[in-house]
């Protein structure tokens, strides 16, 4: 009898604490933090690789920063020098990481003649291209985070 009380409690504090992890997703710089606070709320853990007072031009992540992206489920990329440099070095830690180029779709909306802006990073101050963004990081939030779709 024991022994059964003692399998159920531990299958349930496992699906407890399967259903309290949240995931764990990177970006490049602190805007896109934002996006995605706005749209997942608190339901998943964003870092941001930048940290404040770095270069994107120059930047080199820590150790300790390539082993927190070891234990991430998705990092979206903004089209940052720093991203071409260690993506390969990223996916090496985390080859299941999901990198989602959020730049390539936006570049190909500028290319279409839709956007006024010449490649411009800065999407955060164009409309169209944050609305765009907006799609892109809740397409992939819903993928790996299903139960969190609404």
């Amino acid at each position: 009898m024991y022994k059964l009380l003692s399998l159920v409690l531990v299958l349930m504090l496992g699906s407890v604490h399967a259903e309290t992890v949240k995931p764990h997703v990177f970006v490049s710089v602190p805007p896109q933090k934002q996006f995605i606070e706005k749209i997942a709320g608190d339901s998943v853990e964003v870092q941001v690789m930048l940290p404040p007072g770095e270069s994107p031009e120059t930047f080199s992540p820590s150790p300790k920063l390539i082993v927190s992206l070891s234990g991430a489920t998705s990092y979206f990329q903004i089209g940052v020098p720093f991203e071409a440099t260690w993506t390969q070095s990223i996916r090496a830690a985390n080859p299941d990481l999901r990198i989602v180029q959020c730049c390539d779709q936006l570049i190909e909306l500028q290319k279409d003649g839709t956007v006024d802006h010449d490649h411009d990073m800065h999407i955060w101050s164009n409309p169209i291209l944050v609305e765009k963004l907006s799609e892109i990081i809740k397409d992939e939030l819903i993928h790996i985070n299903p139960s969190h779709e609404s």
